[in-house]
């Protein structure tokens, strides 16, 4: 335990320390997968809660979820292209290159903030970071599937749904930066997404 984490649980013998709540997040099975979908998505603002936790599997699933839909999208994007409904199977590598971009941005940012956050003594593992993202995730994903329904139906609209997506993604970037690695470091947090932004277009580049 950290001499700050010992002298906040000296102030407040009741508030639990970084890591007691980040070991929280490994054994907080008590909600069905079920059940945590139907709370990020009628009830989001709980999950971001500070002192909420959820199940470490639930994450992965979250995030799972968001990889097969980026996936599915870009696979679609390019089966239909502008010539009519072909398919090539460099298709599903281009799809594949596309998760491997927003993935590894991903996993930098959460890498990044939990650093920043254990430097500056707001520290929360990668685990608790990964909750929050995964639970984040969950809308962007929404919004893909809606645009691969557009985009079979050929309603040329489906591209805004995609930009909402990613524009969603950045948000959520933004929003745990401000939240919970550098609350209320407005300049710190803009330099999170700025960051994040100029990644991902870096690995699109190189995919």
């Amino acid at each position: 335990m950290s001499e700050q984490s010992e002298q906040s649980k000296a102030q407040d013998p009741d508030r639990p320390t970084a890591s007691e709540r980040d070991s929280a997040g490994a054994n907080a099975g008590s909600e069905s997968y079920t059940d945590h979908l139907r709370q990020a998505l009628l009830s989001p603002d709980t999950n971001f809660e500070t002192g909420h936790r959820s199940d470490r599997s639930h994450a992965v699933l979250d995030v799972a979820i968001y990889a097969g839909v980026v996936f599915l999208a870009a696979l679609f994007a390019r089966i239909t292209g502008y010539s009519g409904w072909d398919f090539e199977f460099g298709y599903l590598l281009d799809a594949a290159k596309g998760v491997l971009t927003i993935g590894i941005a991903l996993a930098a940012a959460v890498a990044g903030l939990g650093a920043y956050g254990s430097r500056v003594g707001t520290s929360h593992s990668t685990g608790f970071y990964l909750e929050k993202l995964g639970a984040g995730l969950l809308l962007p994903a929404i919004l893909l599937v809606a645009a691969i329904g557009l985009d079979i139906l050929d309603a040329r609209i489906h591209a805004w749904f995609r930009g909402l997506s990613v524009a969603f993604v950045y948000v959520l970037v933004f929003g745990l930066a401000y939240r919970y690695a550098a609350p209320g470091r407005l300049k710190v947090a803009a330099g999170f997404l700025a960051g994040f932004y100029i990644l991902y277009r870096l690995l699109a580049l190189l995919f």
